[in-house]
């Protein structure tokens, strides 16, 4: 596990000597940003701008917690009655169907600039020098297998959400790890969507099959990765306890202000920079796992090493 650990941050490292060289990779997870936050305001503006939607959605949240407790209090006491629990049933449709649409949406940007980065990156490895342009094209072009991923991810997405939140802790935790195993599974389909443009279900099985070739390096590596993105976090969180001390024996605000100050544009940097690194990552191993060719500004030693058969 260690040697593993050992080449997942050789691999970060050499992924970001490829981020070096193409600087406006960094400029997809914002774009991917700004556009999530387009869609949240746009479902979100209707309940700011609009009396009448906030009050009747507050209303009808109102009414629908009055009758579960009232359906509740009926099961307790041995007293079922179906048409309230068909009636507490039909209210629970229209915020799943909102759910679910703000789930597809959102889904549909992040891969849509990721799969987006990542074609730029497979470009990168074979000699080429891609702009936001032609990565932009790139993912245009795989648009339906992007939104076809996005639908399927939406849809296992919302069914395991309303699965936990009917179910309890024990049942909880096994929709936890079915989520885990579903994340694992399916943890390498944006790299096959940009190389292959698969339909969402081949592209799990694809992302399954690759899985097992790499011996889990591809989630050591996000291991790795996310574990130097935590060391670089733990300054702003060390940050905030001292400057919550201060504020707190001075009964001053201005030590976290300033710390705030600081930390915001820190952390923002850090996310873009480490999402970059990530995609970059994945469309290495893909490469290597899929193609057997060591991806330019990659060590051949080193990747050659890290998918070596298992004796």
């Amino acid at each position: 596990m260690f040697e593993r650990m050992t080449r997942g941050w050789a691999l970060m490292i050499q992924s970001w000597q490829v981020l070096r060289l193409d600087k406006e990779l960094l400029l997809f997870p914002i774009l991917s940003a700004i556009a999530c936050l387009l869609v949240i305001a746009s479902f979100a503006l209707p309940f700011i701008v609009s009396p009448t939607v906030r009050n009747t959605v507050i209303a009808e949240a109102r009414l629908e917690q009055e009758e579960e407790q009232e359906a509740a209090q009926n099961m307790v006491a041995g007293d079922r009655e179906d048409g309230q629990l068909l009636k507490l049933g039909a209210r629970q449709i229209v915020p799943a169907i909102i759910g679910f649409a703000f789930y597809l949406a959102t889904s549909c940007v992040i891969v849509f600039f990721n799969t987006a980065l990542v074609c730029c990156a497979q470009s990168r490895f074979s000699g080429g020098n891609p702009t936001l342009g032609d990565g932009l094209r790139a993912a245009m072009a795989r648009l339906p297998q992007i939104i076809g991923w996005a639908l399927l991810t939406a849809t296992v997405g919302t069914i395991l959400k309303q699965i936990e939140d009917r179910v309890p802790v024990a049942g909880k935790i096994v929709v936890s790890l079915i989520g885990m195993a579903w994340a694992a599974v399916t943890f390498m389909v944006v790299p096959i969507l940009a190389a292959e443009k698969l339909g969402p279900f081949a592209a799990v099985k694809r992302s399954a099959g690759l899985l097992r070739k790499t011996w889990g390096e591809a989630l050591v590596g996000q291991v790795s990765l996310s574990a130097v993105q935590f060391l670089f976090t733990l300054p702003v969180i060390l940050g905030f306890v001292a400057a919550g001390y201060f504020s707190t024996t001075t009964n001053s605000f201005w030590p976290t202000a300033v710390v705030g100050l600081v930390a915001v544009p820190y952390v923002i940097l850090l996310v873009i920079v480490f999402s970059t690194l990530q995609q970059i990552f994945l469309a290495a191993v893909y490469q290597y796992a899929a193609q057997g060719t060591v991806p330019a500004g990659f060590s051949q030693e080193l990747i050659e090493s890290a998918f070596k058969p298992k004796e």
